[in-house]
């Protein structure tokens, strides 16, 4: 069994900077969490992503970053839409 977290923003923000996911960050890092999801609707700063990628890397957890489109594949995929 893997224990996996999340850190979902959606359509309340514009853009997703990385004081949006900073204190979500730190908790995950600081978990026994082996794999983070970053599931995001508006865009997300590049800065924040970089940033996410290079602790989600130096903490050895895997990661996998999510977006709109992604998303909606998901759901067609999987019959949710």
């Amino acid at each position: 069994t893997r224990l996996s977290g999340f850190i979902i923003k959606g359509q309340s923000f514009k853009v997703v900077h990385l004081k949006t996911i900073a204190d979500q960050l730190l908790q995950v890092s600081h978990s026994p969490i082996e794999i983070v999801f970053l599931v995001h609707i508006p865009s997300i700063d590049d800065r924040a992503l970089e940033y996410f990628i290079r602790e989600c890397e130096s903490r050895q957890k895997n990661y996998c970053v999510i977006d709109r489109n992604d998303l909606a594949r998901l759901f067609l995929a999987y019959h949710a839409l």
